[in-house]
């Protein structure tokens, strides 16, 4: 299949569109650098509109006023990361109560969410809605957007989310905020090193500055590779909060 449609889209195909960095890579190798060009997500903000009362919408879902109501939209498959979503939302709830998740969409992995649910005895906190039309208005009923998906390129359900004006958390930002924590951590000892190193030089003093700087990239670059291989990012999201539990402390 994949021969077959490098075949055909090298000789029917003029450019193919990527929505990402990562997606233009994998599609330049796919295809080559020069038949591939990158245009980001876009929405149209004037379509983004909420049609229905947004307190009536939270009581017809059995929500109540007290509710802390956190939610997403997707197709209920596994890249989409909702079973991470419900572990994370049953974590929260012993600590805090009175949330909600809201599920929008649906899929073959349906009938395993809602044993999920059960397994973590959450069900009754767990609204799961199935397909619908009213999307934007059940964004909206959200206090709260996640988005726990595995792989993603420039999510539009996310762009949407923000035009809504709705509070977002996305898994891959957990991962940068790791990083960065780890970088502060390092720049916290860098007058330290320079001091050890023991040169004015310019040049050399600037050199072990970008040190954590390098280390971060590369440290990026390995955990997508890594990830996308294997296909889980539990294990690398852990590696990154260490590095940035230890920037904190640091």
């Amino acid at each position: 299949y994949e021969f077959a449609d490098r075949f055909i889209t090298s000789l029917r195909v003029s450019r193919v569109i990527a929505v990402s960095s990562n997606i233009e890579a994998a599609l330049g190798n796919l295809y080559g650098p020069r038949k591939v060009v990158q245009i980001h997500n876009g929405i149209n903000l004037e379509k983004v509109r909420v049609n229905q009362d947004r307190e009536k919408l939270r009581q017809l879902l059995g929500i109540r006023p007290d509710n802390y109501v956190i939610g997403t939209v997707g197709r209920l498959t596994p890249v989409k990361g909702h079973d991470v979503l419900l572990r994370a939302a049953s974590s929260l709830m012993t600590k805090m109560g009175k949330i909600k998740v809201l599920i929008v969409g649906d899929g073959p992995l349906m009938p395993a969410l809602k044993q999920l649910a059960c397994e973590l005895g959450i069900e009754k906190d767990v609204v799961l809605a199935g397909e619908r039309h009213d999307v934007y208005d059940l964004v909206h009923c959200m206090d709260l957007f996640a988005l726990p998906s595995l792989h993603e390129g420039i999510p539009m359900v996310l762009l949407e989310a923000l035009a809504l004006k709705r509070p977002v958390i996305y898994l891959f930002s957990l991962i940068y905020l790791g990083l960065c924590m780890g970088i502060y951590g390092m720049l916290f000892w860098m007058p330290q090193l320079v001091k050890t190193a023991g040169t004015e030089d310019p040049l050399i003093i600037g050199l072990i500055t970008t040190l954590p700087y390098i280390a971060a990239i590369i440290g990026t670059i390995l955990i997508g590779k890594s990830s996308d291989r294997t296909g889980d990012r539990r294990w690398h999201l852990a590696g990154c909060a260490l590095a940035g539990a230890v920037g904190y402390v640091l």
